[in-house]
């Protein structure tokens, strides 16, 4: 990972359980970092150190990415006998839906192994979005 940093979250409560701090921090800690694990901001090497009092829980995480590049998704096309006529060359519908549905120009334009025929006789084309998630930092106070 090449551009990560530390996150730490930080919670005011009411005052909590003083037998429920431990299982409390924890869970908020656990919670929070299998959602950034899940959506790709946690390195291997990230240390989770959860944080808890009376009046307030926390979390430090390291090696957290600044951003993320979604995973390639497949978005279905058309049937393989529309897609591709008797020679295997593909139609004027392919190209159409190439460009109307991956913002591809041609399906020569398309490496082969992006396309992907699936058993129900559907064609799918793997796309990876151009779009990246980013956290911002930021610091907030609310007033008492």
């Amino acid at each position: 990972m090449t551009n990560s940093e530390t996150l730490v979250v930080e919670i005011l409560t009411e005052e909590l359980p003083p037998k429920a701090l431990k299982r409390l921090g924890e869970a908020f800690a656990d919670t929070l970092a299998e959602g950034l694990k899940r959506r790709g901001f946690l390195s291997g090497s990230s240390v989770i150190t959860g944080y808890a009092t009376p009046r307030r829980l926390a979390v430090a995480i390291t090696d957290v990415a600044a951003s993320q590049t979604p995973p390639a998704r497949a978005i279905p096309l058309l049937p393989v006998n529309v897609a591709f006529d008797a020679e295997g060359r593909p139609t004027d519908a392919l190209q159409k839906a190439l460009k109307a549905k991956a913002g591809v120009d041609s399906a020569a334009a398309l490496s082969s192994d992006r396309l992907e025929r699936r058993i129900d006789s559907k064609l799918r084309c793997a796309r990876r979005s151009t779009k990246r998630c980013a956290m911002r930092s930021t610091s907030c106070r609310f007033p008492k």
